[in-house]
């Protein structure tokens, strides 16, 4: 027992002491880093590599997820317009756009953030959802008989508006498209 603990020990301490071995070198001093001066994200004076990162997730083709401080999040509440088998799920994924093959793309190869049990069999509800595009889907395995769509049906509004773009899918899954932005 002794020697497991001073072996886990070991290991530990190898492990920091490598990670500090390991790290990357920096280019030039501190305040060069730091002399980017770029001021095009909300008037912020950001780093290159941070500049490259939000560049990278403003291109990913699953989309993403940036909270802000003060962010307005809303509760959504919907429906599917044909039941499902008991205990069916509903997923919702963030989408850069709203076109049906995008749509497709980000059911079949992006991470859902949220997700939600059927209420009765036709209706379903997400929390804590910025603005932004989205796209619900079931899997048809969801479905006993006809396939329906899932959609949006209620929302906390304070001067935003959701707006449905598309319901469709194909064989494999049925999509529901929206957006929530701040009204015009």
């Amino acid at each position: 027992m002794k020697s497991t603990a001073m072996l886990v020990g070991f290991v530990t301490a190898s492990l920091v002491l490598s990670l500090f071995s390991c790290a990357p070198s920096h280019q030039g001093t501190f305040p060069e880093a730091m002399s980017y001066g770029n001021t095009g994200y909300r008037g912020y004076n950001i780093t290159k590599a941070q500049d490259d990162f939000l560049t990278y997730i403003r291109k990913n083709p699953c989309g993403s997820l940036l909270f802000s401080p003060g962010m307005v999040l809303f509760n959504i509440t919907g429906f599917v317009t044909a039941a499902t088998i008991p205990n069916a799920t509903v997923y919702m994924a963030v989408t850069p756009t709203t076109s049906f093959s995008h749509c497709r793309y980000v059911v079949d190869h992006c991470f859902p953030f949220w997700r939600a049990t059927m209420r009765n069999s036709t209706t379903f509800s997400f929390t804590h959802i910025p603005p932004g595009s989205y796209v619900l889907f079931l899997k048809r395995t969801s479905f006993s008989a006809s396939q329906g769509f899932p959609l949006p049906h209620e929302f906390n509004r304070s001067g935003y508006e959701l707006d449905i773009v598309f319901q469709g899918g194909d064989s494999s899954c049925s999509m529901g498209v929206f957006t929530i932005k701040r009204r015009e």
